[in-house]
């Protein structure tokens, strides 16, 4: 892999040292996640849910998440979690109103929640729900059809500041990518429902596939894209007026698709940068950054811990500064791991394993709670925190 970095070679000795030392020192520090809740099934029952995914804490200071599987008729399920592990179960999917809703979930300003299916719904092709925080007034806000421009897949929502709900779907529109469409990004309005797609990716100049989105400081919407030439970050208005704003290095560099659990392609710090992640198809992740422009592109040193993971989170930066993820871990023999990293040189701070104990195979991005310490769930089969020892 060409390298498109460089560092003062006794400095890049210095800090990777630093940063293996933190490594080193992950279970030295005491830092380990704490189940907060674990799902149970009855044999082939899972009633509570099983696979939980997107975390949210809403405005009243509690939990609200999504599971891909169990409940009545194990098509997932919608629940609360008080910050004291109290669980209520508050919708059960049937199948008719979607199935797999794991993936996404948001708090709209007028305080209902906001998720999307995977599958099922009037099409089989998923939709968007919406259901208050008592679990009453469950609806299917828009079913995705089987074919044409709004055929959807693996949808990931963000709430907007203006009030709308924003969506985008690796797959769907009008244009072919591996068969299944290039992707599409939506606007929906929480108090009448209306929903619109405001931009279809054309998988060429545009790129396809797109990632969650972020709404970054200047109003505007950003995500990642993949294509057949490279992947890009691109900016979309609220209307729909689209761009590339910077093309990641053709060959050298492929996405890390974080979309899967709700992910965005990057994350806006607090310095007003954007921050992501990049990696070669087989190779070594690396941590980047660059303005909202698109200038000041840089590519940090590879993550060699986090080669061999399936699937990588999309970041949090914690209010200590740091930049964390979860790592679902290697195919066999891994249980995934939280991860730390640092925004100034992209090294690797801490590197925290699941033991299976306290849960197996996070996916989803974390957050971080009123109370400072970071929340977030494994696929198998908990809800977990990990107290970074500043609160709020």
């Amino acid at each position: 892999m060409k390298q498109r970095y460089s560092l003062n070679p006794v400095l890049s000795l210095s800090i990777l040292a630093l940063g293996l030392s933190f490594a080193a020192d992950a279970h030295a520090s005491g830092l380990q996640p704490v189940p907060l809740f674990t799902f149970s099934c009855q044999g082939q029952s899972c009633p509570q849910g099983t696979g939980p995914q997107a975390l949210i804490q809403a405005s009243d200071g509690n939990f609200y998440g999504a599971t891909v599987g169990g409940g009545s008729k194990s098509a997932g399920t919608i629940f609360k979690l008080t910050p004291s592990g109290e669980f209520t179960l508050l919708f059960s999917f049937n199948g008719t109103n979607g199935v797999k809703p794991g993936f996404s979930l948001v708090e709209a300003k007028n305080g209902t929640l906001w998720g999307a299916t995977f599958l099922g719904g009037q099409f089989g092709r998923g939709d968007v729900f919406t259901i208050n925080e008592d679990g009453t007034g469950f609806a299917v806000v828009h079913s995705f059809p089987a074919s044409g421009p709004e055929f959807f897949f693996n949808v990931s929502l963000i709430a907007g500041k203006d009030g709308n709900i924003y969506g985008s779907s690796p797959g769907g529109g009008n244009n072919l990518c591996q068969g299944y469409g290039c992707g599409t990004i939506f606007r929906i309005n929480p108090e009448t429902n209306a929903f619109k797609t405001i931009h279809i990716l054309n998988g060429k100049s545009d790129g396809g596939n797109p990632s969650g989105l972020i709404e970054a400081s200047d109003g505007s919407l950003y995500g990642v894209a993949t294509g057949n030439e490279s992947s890009s970050l691109f900016r979309v208005s609220p209307s729909g007026t689209y761009e590339i704003i910077r093309r990641f290095p053709s060959g050298d560099y492929a996405y890390v698709d974080g979309s899967q659990a709700g992910g965005g392609g990057v994350i806006q710090a607090s310095t007003g940068k954007l921050f992501g992640v990049l990696a070669g198809a087989g190779a070594t992740p690396h941590l980047y950054e660059m303005a909202l422009d698109g200038s000041g592109f840089h590519v940090f040193p590879g993550i060699s811990i986090l080669q061999s993971s399936v699937q990588l989170s999309t970041l949090l930066q914690a209010t200590d500064g740091t930049l964390w993820l979860t790592s679902y871990g290697a195919p066999q023999g891994d249980n995934g791991s939280i991860v730390q990293l640092s925004p100034q040189d992209g090294l690797l701070l801490q590197n925290i394993p699941f033991d299976g104990a306290d849960g197996s195979r996070p996916a989803a991005a974390l957050i971080e709670g009123v109370d400072g310490r970071l929340y977030s769930t494994t696929f198998f089969d908990n809800v977990f925190s990990l107290d970074l020892g500043h609160p709020r």
